[in-house]
């Protein structure tokens, strides 16, 4: 999710209208009023025009979302941020009156911000949209630099026992750690409402489910990087990436003749179930039956049809097997499986992972054919009208 949210930011260079992506080259504020400092820095700022120059550069060291309640935790830093603006000054600076209106210019060296969006669902044409309800962002900076033209101090420097005007640049300059933690708070509201924007415009256009094919995908190119090297891998920037999933994923299950333990994954050739009970159906097959030892042979061919993300809980997904065969039991001739998981997030070891909490599966075979040792009648074909013992396996 790092990666991918890194690469996504990189390449906004420019827009993607298709997607209610702006450019963030630059990143546009275009009114900031921000209120005097108690104590040092107590000037009156009105800025317009502000502009961001650097975000595309951004290095991303976190990004997590959290379905369960619907936040998104962001963290990344930006090494050059330079923002451009125009600015009204008025107040005082080290009790120095100072005053300015014109241009400006402000260098932020490796500036990190801490993102918080919280999510709510909505409902819009059939579809499930999220929207960012509320958002924080929390500034810290290494450098920072500024120049104010036409900015000088109404008078001399009283207060600082100086007989020549003072230089507010400098002043700032010189004591902006201290200025900075008075005024911050404006500033991260200003960059929390922005982002806030941003994220709403994508939001809007995407449903999601599709956020979370995106998500998803990202997850599944991960996972692949640990597989083996025979493993199709599948970029999310083909236009056949949909098909390529496919592809991949029954490639996959073709491999699994044997098994992966590196990545917990077993051989399909059998999948074994230990014991299963089935209880006696209401009309014709009135049977309690016991199984032991159920090995299930063919998964390997198994052809699939679709592989989809179909909502922020459930990873949803089809195969359609050509031939299910067990010897010596039963065999199964082109057995449809729909298969949808329902998974939940938690957390280990400070990481994130998911953990399927309910699966879904439907089956319907093409043809079916059974052979079953040691399976009589217990009495002749009473009820039937026959005088011959009946073969239940024929029945």
């Amino acid at each position: 999710m790092v990666t991918a949210a890194q690469d996504a930011i990189s390449q906004l260079k420019k827009s993607v209208p298709e997607v209610g992506l702006p450019s963030l080259e630059p990143v546009v504020v275009s009114h900031l009023i921000v209120a005097p400092g108690p104590e040092l820095f107590q000037v009156r700022q009105n800025y317009t025009n502000l502009s961001n120059f650097g975000f595309t550069t951004a290095r991303v060291s976190k990004f997590d979302v959290h379905f369960e309640n619907n936040t998104i935790d962001m963290e990344f830093t930006v090494p050059k941020l330079r923002i451009e603006f125009d600015y009204d000054y008025d107040g005082k600076i080290l009790l120095v009156p100072i005053k300015g209106t014109g241009h400006g210019q402000a260098m932020h060296n490796d500036t990190n911000f801490i993102v918080t969006f919280n999510l709510e669902e909505y409902q819009k044409d059939g579809e499930i949209f999220f929207k960012v309800v509320e958002s924080k962002v929390t500034l810290s900076i290494k450098e920072l630099k500024v120049h104010f033209e036409n900015f000088v101090p109404i008078n001399k420097g009283v207060g600082l026992g100086l007989s020549i005007p003072a230089d507010p640049n400098k002043l700032i300059n010189d004591n902006w750690r201290t200025i900075f933690s008075e005024v911050h708070s404006d500033f991260e509201k200003s960059y929390a409402e922005t982002f806030t924007v941003i994220l709403n415009n994508l939001l809007e256009k995407v449903p999601i489910s599709e956020l979370f094919v995106i998500i998803t995908t990202i997850n599944v190119t991960i996972i692949s990087k640990k597989l083996a090297s025979s493993f199709k891998k599948c970029d999310r920037k083909q236009d056949d990436f949909n098909q390529c999933l496919v592809t991949a994923v029954q490639d996959a299950v073709r491999q699994l003749e044997k098994p992966f333990p590196e990545v917990g994954l077993p051989s399909l050739e059998p999948i074994e179930t230990s014991h299963l009970t089935v209880a006696p159906g209401p009309n014709v097959f009135q049977v309690q039956q016991s199984y032991e030892n159920f090995n299930n042979f063919g998964f390997t061919t198994a052809e699939v049809s679709k592989f989809e993300i179909i909502s922020l809980t459930r990873n949803f997904y089809r195969f359609q097997l050509k031939e299910l065969d067990t010897p010596r039991r039963f065999s199964v001739n082109d057995t449809n499986f729909i298969v949808t998981f329902y998974l939940k997030e938690y957390q280990k070891d400070d990481e994130t992972f998911i953990k399927v909490v309910e699966s879904k599966i439907t089956l319907l075979p093409e043809e079916v054919e059974l052979n079953f040792g040691n399976l009589v009648p217990t009495v002749q074909g009473t009820g039937l009208g026959l005088d011959n013992p009946v073969d239940p396996s024929n029945r």
